[in-house]
């Protein structure tokens, strides 16, 4: 593997179909230190580009989730360290394809590409913002039907792990309606269910802060006294089993400004 650097330097049209080989091997790799990923950051170098679109390429054509996942650890873990490489091109290449994977990923390629989506200038604008919450939302599956021991609890994760990224995007412009909605109309009457999981009291809590948090930029519901006594009922519950006071007032400060 140590001329297919020079052989591509020498001849650019050999780029896609070696990137397209090392690809497929990257998931031979037990680190980045070994032959594959480091034959494919040096390619990498001389086309920037055209490998990444050749990665991306083989990411949206494998059904092979190892070869996935190792493809989009070497884009959004190694190739986004390579600032002197990173040109106005490569950024949009990283987002738009980015914006691609997302709805089709699985927990683990959802949490590699979007870090770098929350990070991008997307977040600089409300248009950009409210493009994000769309994808998470379309993601979280928000409006289809909730089932919280589907998949032995891996909804509850996906919605819950989906809504963390949403949160940093809701503010006075970017409102968090639809989620707050579906957190009353979906996990609160699924409260019980949610604490007979792996870590249920752990995913109870963590619903309810979320709740507390999607709040504070809830716009206007048709009927909120539908909510309230349901919401109060789990609130009460739950802090009467928490030891942490100052998390307890930060849940009923939340709860009081959206009700």
């Amino acid at each position: 593997m140590q001329v297919l650097p020079a052989i591509c330097k020498d001849s650019k049209e050999y780029v896609p179909k070696v990137t397209y080989i090392l690809a497929q091997l990257l998931k031979l790799d037990e680190s980045d230190d070994n032959t594959p990923t480091n034959t494919l950051s040096q390619i990498y170098k001389e086309d920037p580009v055209c490998t990444l679109k050749t990665v991306f390429n083989h990411v949206s054509s494998t059904d092979d989730a190892t070869e996935r996942e190792k493809c989009l650890q070497f884009i959004y873990k190694k190739i986004i360290k390579m600032e002197e490489k990173l040109t106005s091109e490569i950024y949009d290449l990283l987002l738009e394809e980015g914006k691609k994977i997302i709805p089709e990923s699985d927990g683990t390629e959802f949490g590699l590409v979007m870090p770098y989506l929350t990070a991008s200038k997307l977040t600089k604008t409300i248009a950009g913002q409210q493009e994000l919450v769309n994808l998470v939302d379309e993601k979280a599956e928000i409006d289809g039907s909730f089932d919280p021991l589907e998949e032995n609890g891996q909804n509850v994760n996906r919605v819950m792990m989906c809504v963390d990224f949403a949160l940093p995007l809701f503010n006075a412009n970017v409102e968090s309606t639809k989620f707050t909605k579906f957190y009353c109309d979906q996990i609160l009457p699924n409260y019980y269910a949610i604490g007979t999981l792996k870590e249920g009291s752990t995913l109870q809590y963590h619903a309810l802060k979320q709740l507390a948090e999607l709040s504070t930029h809830c716009g206007k519901l048709e009927n909120p006294s539908l909510h309230v006594v349901q919401i109060f009922d789990k609130l009460k519950e739950r802090l009467g089993h928490l030891a942490n006071p100052v998390v307890s007032t930060h849940l009923q400060i939340d709860f009081l400004d959206f009700l």
